[in-house]
């Protein structure tokens, strides 16, 4: 019984696995069909072909941004530099602080609030200087501290606690050093921190290239992982790699949300291709996803011709969206525009009818074998699995039944099962060990073959996964002194 106990099991978690792959339910039409296009390619390499791959998506009722109108959503999402009047403010700001900071020791707590009291509320109205001056951020939390530590020996505790929770919500990423701040203060600090945490949002910056370099929320450095921030407040995210001018970007959270915000070290639509090799893909793929995340358009398409490789007439198209796998096209002449954009673009296909396209597409009533193997390998492998698990169980009843063993089983259960005796210990355990390597094997198989057959039937049933977009390649990069290889496998 207990082996198809666990089959039952390991059959009933395909279930869940064919559900999932069902595909979303569309919310918003006009934003479903929204696409942002973006040229891989110089400008004046890539004009015309981005003219007429905007009047074809136009043509099928897509919501084409690209050009002046993707920069200018884009431009939206960016913190513009500070004017010059609001940036004069922070000249001698170090020097200010330092004399704040003196006052507190020598002059007492009244003085050292009085004089730090104004930098400090300009730091926090003006977080578009702190985003771009890291030291400036830092400088503004170390005089929150001493504010901090001001007000609590005047006995005002709620001003101590307003102070803290500016600091938390406003430069997550810095804490109180023991150095310099008593273990009282860094414990107020810690608890205002739980309880801004108790709203849910949390910001987490991925920085998609560079090298050597550091993430920054509102100008304060932070690592690879989630932040807990306040909802409907304002946060500016950027990188720095030392002197670069890095896009910094705004962005508000909703109660509860958790955003994992992509920044680069350049311009996201000055990216260019000069090569269709394996570094110059996922770079173009990890920019596009991050037009995405920015503009809000649900998908975005690159254009190349300098990385296609097979003519010069050719062109490679990539759909990419803020999460999933990047689809290429196969390099497409540019003659059949209409046919490299039904590869990558699904709904293209479906608003313009195979009918209409330029040129026939060779893969309608395609069959995909690739899924169909999937699920008969997997099939086969649940069936040796399961014949493997049986014996392993069969044997084991043996072992359990042996008048040398003590594993106390049941007349009823042992009734029919063939005796063997073990001439000593050694034979025993030997046994017992072979019943457990035949057990994992079995019951891996099981799980291997319904993984396989999971993963052909999501292939077969998933209206967004084409036959030819399976394929497997071989990549190489030269490099100074040698070269990389690579194997890529899409499916």
């Amino acid at each position: 019984m207990k082996i198809w106990m666990w089959i039952l099991v390991a059959v009933a978690g395909l279930v869940p696995a064919v559900v999932v792959a069902a595909p979303p339910v569309a919310a918003d039409d006009e934003v479903q069909h929204r696409v942002a296009v973006v040229a891989l390619d110089e400008g004046a390499h890539s004009g015309g072909v981005m003219q007429t791959v905007s009047g074809l998506l136009d043509g099928a009722r897509f919501d084409v941004m690209m050009g002046d109108r993707l920069e200018a959503v884009l431009d939206e999402r960016k913190v513009a530099v500070p004017r010059a009047a609001v940036a004069s403010k922070f000249s001698g700001l170090a020097n200010v602080i330092a004399d704040g900071v003196e006052q507190f020791f020598y002059k007492g707590n009244e003085a050292a609030i009085a004089k730090l009291s104004p930098v400090f509320d300009m730091g926090m109205a003006n977080p578009e200087v702190l985003a771009r001056r890291p030291d400036f951020a830092d400088q503004i939390y170390q005089a929150g501290l001493v504010m901090i530590r001001a007000y609590k020996n005047l006995g005002q505790e709620d001003n101590a606690k307003a102070v803290a929770q500016l600091l938390v919500k406003s430069l997550p990423g810095l804490e109180p050093s023991a150095a310099t701040s008593p273990p009282t203060i860094i414990r107020f600090i810690k608890e205002q921190r739980k309880e801004l945490a108790k709203g849910g949002a949390t910001l987490e910056v991925e920085m998609i290239d560079g090298k050597d370099c550091t993430a920054f929320i509102n100008g304060s450095p932070v690592e690879k992982r989630p932040y807990p921030v306040a909802a409907g407040v304002e946060y500016m995210v950027t990188m720095d790699c030392g002197g670069s001018t890095a896009p910094v970007w705004k962005l508000e959270l909703a109660e509860g949300q958790k955003v994992v915000a992509p920044v680069s070290s350049e311009d996201p639509l000055s990216v260019v291709m000069t090569s269709g090799d394996y570094r110059q893909r996922r770079k173009a793929e990890a920019y596009l996803r991050l037009v995405a995340f920015w503009s809000g358009a649900p998908r975005v398409l690159g254009v190349t011709r300098s990385a296609a490789t097979e003519a010069e007439e050719s062109i490679l198209f990539v759909r990419v969206e803020s999460h999933g796998e990047a689809v290429w096209s196969d390099n497409t002449d540019e003659r059949a525009i209409s046919r490299g954009l039904a590869r990558v673009l699904p709904q293209y296909r479906q608003n313009v009818g195979d009918g209409e396209l330029p040129v026939v597409d060779d893969d309608a009533g395609e069959t995909d074998w690739l899924g169909w193997s999937l699920v008969g390998g997997g099939v086969a492998v649940v069936g040796v699995g399961t014949w493997v698990a049986l014996a392993a169980e069969n044997r084991a009843l043996e072992v359990e039944c042996s008048p040398d063993t003590d594993y106390g089983t049941s007349a009823a259960d042992c009734d029919g099962v063939t005796v063997i005796t073990f001439a000593d210990q050694a034979e025993l355990e030997q046994a017992e060990s072979e019943v457990t390597v035949a057990r994992v094997a079995g019951y891996g198989s099981i799980a291997a073959g319904l993984g396989l057959a999971s993963w052909g039937l999501w292939r077969l049933v998933s209206p967004e996964r084409r036959p030819s977009d399976a394929a497997v390649s071989l990549e190489a990069t030269p490099l100074r002194g040698g070269a990389m290889a690579g194997v890529r496998w899409r499916f």
